[in-house]
């Protein structure tokens, strides 16, 4: 069945000129509430804001990332665990991402080798998952780089012995989530953390500038 475009365009033009009169009109009559002082209370919602953005922001970015991944599930070219040789074999030089297979660590210390070559991986900061098949999912926790194609030896150590890793396509993700998902994990607790602290420094400044006016009442009085 089409979609109907213009109706809901219609409808979501209404639906937003109706909230801004309401926003206008409810703001105009609380504009007297606005004046007064920040009390401690905006302080504790900032802070508040701060722990629970920081705390869910890697979960925000990894299912960002997830969402936006666009194509078909990513080609396979070998890997390393139980039931892999350690081997894979690539067409061509360039970047390819390391999936870890199942329950397997997501921070893994992989590193590949040709030759006298020894090239370490790259960690995935936030690992986006849910890709594969119906037999595994995949998360991407790394990205090793090969200078031509070939027959690699792919070593990852982590935690669990049993652990399984494979080579394959990077996954190409949409958007600015897909560099997020490489910054260093304390930048993203920061970005999560960030629409707290501005309300944490709101309610600070605004709790500042209503000191001189408390103490010119008291002085006069």
């Amino acid at each position: 069945m089409a979609a109907r475009w213009g109706r809901a365009l219609l409808t979501g033009a209404a639906l937003a000129v109706a909230g801004a009169l309401t926003g206008y009109a409810v703001g105009g009559h609380l504009t007297h509430r606005a004046r007064r002082p920040a009390s401690r209370r905006g302080c504790l919602v900032g802070g508040l804001a701060v722990v629970f953005g920081a705390l869910l922001a890697q979960t925000a970015v990894r299912l960002g990332a997830e969402d936006s991944t666009i194509g078909q599930p990513p080609r396979e070219y070998g890997g390393v665990g139980p039931m892999s040789a350690g081997r894979f074999t690539v067409p061509a030089g360039g970047a390819y991402a390391i999936f870890s297979v199942g329950f397997s660590p997501a921070d893994p210390d992989c590193r590949v080798t040709g030759g006298s070559a020894v090239r370490a991986a790259e960690p995935v900061s936030v690992p986006p998952g849910d890709y594969g098949g119906d037999a595994a999912t995949y998360a991407w926790v790394a990205t090793v780089r090969v200078p031509s194609p070939g027959t690699w030896t792919l070593d990852c150590r982590a935690d669990d012995p049993d652990a399984s890793y494979v080579v394959g396509d990077v996954p190409v993700i949409r958007g600015a989530v897909g560099e997020v998902i490489h910054w260093p994990v304390g930048a993203i607790w920061l970005l999560g953390a960030a629409p707290g602290l501005l309300i944490v420094a709101d309610s600070a400044r605004r709790r500042r500038a209503s000191h001189p006016a408390v103490l010119t009442a008291t002085g006069n009085t």
